[in-house]
């Protein structure tokens, strides 16, 4: 994990200010409500539900890409091991990265309908509690509605255009259409008085690394490297939300009362 450990203890900083932003709006709302912090309603049980599960999404995308890591570094010292079984244990590597990093874009889209959920039922309407990230971008697209007029509905749509619709679009083609893996190449160097040892790399799919423009990710002989590009996905995503959680906090209250000064916040990705 070492090899990682400087970029996976910026991305878990990235984590701790977006679930600390998250608390912080969840509270900011609970205070807007009629009796305040103290205030037991179904509604503020309904936020502090949707609260509890965007943040254990969040650290679920955190610990996939720890377990994308922590794997290959444990494979690696492995591998020459297995000296009798190596084209059988390379497929099953091969696949097991390819399985995780699937399963972390799943988390990753699913953290942002969470998200949605949250944003519609605290500032559009919490009688329709189930609406989706996309349901959420469309609103938002909507000039007949009147949450299009807000800054974050303006960041969200921006968003949603340069950074979620790729990822999403990337999850449906490897759901419905076709299987899209990275490629996975072995190199052996010599260590004196230690032998043998092995350095197994692994890449995006380039589909994905062009979508998201992750050219300037760290890249090996296989081409853009698996894990800092996952640490890069999973960085841009943290910081985003967390841009939106705290420009919400700053321009709005509960059941969406746009406040009258903007925060200067602006969303990168």
């Amino acid at each position: 994990m070492k090899r990682y450990a400087g970029k996976f203890n910026d991305l878990e900083g990235k984590y701790k200010t977006l679930h600390n932003a998250l608390f912080i709006l969840a509270q900011n709302i609970r205070a807007d409500q009629p009796g305040g912090m103290s205030a037991k309603t179904q509604y503020s049980k309904m936020l502090g539900v949707v609260y509890e599960s965007a943040s254990y999404r969040a650290h679920s995308v955190l610990w996939h890409i720890n377990e994308l890591c922590n794997y290959h570094v444990q494979y690696e010292s492995q591998y020459l091991m297995d000296i009798n079984k190596k084209n059988d244990t390379s497929r099953y590597y091969e696949m097991y990265l390819n399985y995780t990093f699937d399963d972390f874009i799943f988390n990753l889209m699913s953290l942002y309908d969470y998200f949605a959920r949250y944003f519609y039922i605290a500032f559009v309407s919490e009688l329709k509690p189930k609406k989706t990230w996309r349901s959420l971008a469309k609103l938002c697209e909507d000039r007949k509605n009147e949450f299009y007029n807000c800054k974050l509905a303006e960041m969200i749509r921006n968003h949603n255009r340069m950074w979620v619709q790729k990822i999403e679009d990337f999850r449906a083609g490897i759901i419905h259409y076709e299987i899209k893996m990275g490629d996975s190449k072995a190199f052996y160097t010599w260590r004196d008085k230690e032998g043998y040892a092995a350095k197994i790399m692994c890449a995006m799919p380039d589909d994905i690394v062009k979508k998201l423009q992750l050219q300037d990710c760290p890249q090996n002989n296989a081409g853009v490297d698996l894990q800092f590009g996952t640490i890069e996905i999973g960085k841009r995503t943290f910081e985003s939300l967390c841009k939106l959680t705290e420009l919400a906090n700053n321009t709005c209250t509960s059941k969406f009362y746009q406040k009258d000064t903007f925060a200067d916040i602006t969303l990168q990705n």
